[in-house]
């Protein structure tokens, strides 16, 4: 009986190549987490009274770990299919956290228009993303950018207009 393989896709090569290139990246990202969460608690932790601010940025270290260890697993086609949607979805999870972050700290504490600019910033490229998913038809990359968007806004936007105290 032949054993069937399956092939990859130019995509999933690609993807396959810059694993290694995305463990560096995402265990940088935890590094700047990680620094922004300690050099808040001890040069000034009165930013972290804030329910939200403090959750999120919490919140960003496990995802970005979880992102660090699947990402670490993807050696072959078949752990690429396995584990690239938790990366990806994981990883975007963090990101928009430390976004908010650090949108609602310049919210709060320089001004509400650079934080909003900040915050308009990534929504633009989070809808540019969207439209181009949409175009190409990829209901499960579609799906993460529209929680992304709903991470950006609930856990960002509408706390810095003040609909969600924070």
């Amino acid at each position: 009986m032949k054993e069937v393989r399956e092939k990859a896709t130019p995509d999933e090569i690609q993807r396959l190549k810059r694993s290694p290139q995305y463990v560096n990246a995402n265990s940088r990202f935890l590094g700047i987490t990680v620094t922004i969460f300690i050099l808040i608690l001890t040069v000034k932790s009165e930013l972290l009274s804030s329910w939200i601010i403090a959750s999120q940025l919490v919140l960003a270290i496990p995802f970005s770990i979880a992102t660090l260890a699947a990402q670490a697993k993807i050696v072959d086609l078949q752990s690429l299919r396995k584990y690239y949607p938790l990366t990806k979805t994981a990883s975007g999870i963090a990101m928009a956290f430390l976004y908010n972050v650090i949108g609602l700290l310049a919210v709060r504490y320089i001004f509400l228009s650079i934080g909003l600019i900040f915050f308009s910033l990534f929504i633009i490229f989070e809808l540019k993303t969207l439209y181009g998913h949409f175009v190409s038809k990829e209901k499960d990359k579609i799906l993460r950018d529209l929680f992304m968007l709903a991470i950006l806004i609930c856990g960002g936007v509408l706390p810095a207009f003040g609909i969600i105290n924070f």
